[in-house]
């Protein structure tokens, strides 16, 4: 997607022609666009497409660093390529087809209602979502990740699938925001998950650029709420190391299967990442 036009309620894109191998730039109507059928996105601005090909727009590393307030020197390398795409799914979520459903899938299967989706990323309800701004759906969603980020007593692959998640979350609860026609689409027993995926895609072209230019004020926040908030890159890399078992895809796919049998039917299998982070809301809340 190249550009949206709000007024006339038309979706620029540029596909990409395996036969001629150029660029095509088109316009439709967001209704067209929306009955053509697609699982993912690549977001790109329009002076993007050089040489026929397509640069996406998310956030880079050194980005990505400067927001969390990590020393990119620390984490190049081979070495550290699990670590670089932990924190890129932090900033970035999910934007390739398949990882897309698939952890859609997932989330839809751990948790059976934007209520439960809300409580996710700390809110009390998808009432407070609705008159939330995205900015504290960023700042919310920021917390429950970096607090994931420092754990070290879970595997790399249980990390990174429950960033994910949470990242997909994030994403879904700005694209309902406080219209009700959409959380009844999350809300729904029997959404087709391809209903969701045609919202969710769109509004990740609308707001991704948000996304990328406001963890970094979300994390400010943080330091001021503790002085001594960090990253700990040292753990995080003894975790990578040493803790490894399944791989996020081999989770994603695991979790989304059970949502044949339902939304909610993986809440008691999630990610023990995501059961560590329920449990530390859980505790501070009775406090």
């Amino acid at each position: 997607i190249t550009n949206i036009n709000k007024e006339s309620n038309e979706i620029e894109y540029a596909e990409f022609n395996k036969e001629t191998k150029e660029v095509e730039v088109k316009v439709v109507s967001e209704d067209k666009f929306r009955e053509m059928g697609f699982e993912g996105i690549v977001m790109l601005p329009a002076n993007s497409m050089k040489n026929n090909g397509i640069s996406k727009v998310t956030a880079t590393m050194k980005d990505i660093c400067d927001a969390l307030g990590i020393d990119r020197k620390a984490i190049v390398g081979e070495d550290n390529q699990i670590i670089r795409n932990i924190l890129s799914a932090v900033i970035n979520g999910v934007t390739k087809p398949q990882e897309l459903k698939d952890t859609v899938e997932a989330a839809l299967a751990i948790y059976s209602n934007s209520n439960e989706m809300a409580q996710a990323i700390g809110f009390n309800s998808i009432e407070e979502v609705k008159n939330a701004s995205k900015q504290d759906i960023i700042d919310m969603y920021t917390k429950q990740v970096t607090t994931i980020l420092n754990m070290d007593d879970v595997s790399s692959g249980d990390m990174q699938a429950s960033i994910e998640i949470l990242a997909a979350v994030r994403d879904m609860l700005i694209m309902v925001n406080n219209n009700n026609s959409l959380i009844a689409l999350l809300d729904s027993q029997d959404t087709n998950i391809s209903d969701i995926l045609k919202e969710l895609v769109i509004s990740k072209a609308v707001n991704q650029n948000v996304v990328v230019s406001t963890v970094k004020d979300s994390v400010a926040k943080l330091k001021v709420e503790d002085e001594n908030f960090e990253i700990d890159i040292t753990k995080l890399q003894k975790v990578v190391k040493e803790k490894v078992s399944f791989t996020k895809e081999e989770l994603l796919k695991d979790l989304g299967a059970l949502l044949a049998d339902g939304r909610g039917a993986a809440k008691n299998k999630m990610p023990v990442s995501l059961m560590k982070l329920a449990d530390i809301r859980a505790i501070a809340a009775a406090a």
